[in-house]
């Protein structure tokens, strides 16, 4: 059984991936809205990768019986997906330079989400 700890993470991962997906959505308005730039669907695509990846990730963990194998096979596996899906982008005409930015866009919120979480543990504990 897992601890509360592990369980609180992976409710704070949710959280963390709905927060990714709003700022991608919201800075791709601003694209579209401001500069009429039709590059904002490539920014919620990029986000929207970073989030699967999250999500694939953390299903793996979330096995009781997850082993080291486990968790290379996923990692090949997400690996080998994020390539195909990039493919598919290029194959589509979309924009890999607004996907990128949406995966930094998705970053940049992780980063500043886990710092807020990592602050707010250690002032309660």
């Amino acid at each position: 059984m897992q601890d509360k700890g592990a369980a609180d993470l992976f409710e704070e991962m949710s959280v963390l991936m709905f927060a990714q997906m709003i700022f991608s959505v919201v800075i791709s308005l601003v694209l579209y809205l401001v500069w009429n730039s039709t590059d904002g669907l490539g920014v919620i695509l990029g986000s929207l990768l970073v989030v699967l990846n999250a999500w694939l990730m953390q299903r793996i963990f979330r096995c009781e019986a997850v082993n080291q194998h486990d968790i290379y096979i996923s990692a090949v596996l997400r690996y080998v997906l994020f390539i195909v899906v990039l493919l598919v982008f290029v194959w589509l005409g979309l924009n890999l330079l607004a996907v990128m930015a949406g995966m930094i866009v998705a970053y940049v919120v992780s980063y500043f989400f886990s710092a807020y979480v990592l602050l707010k543990r250690k002032r309660h504990g």
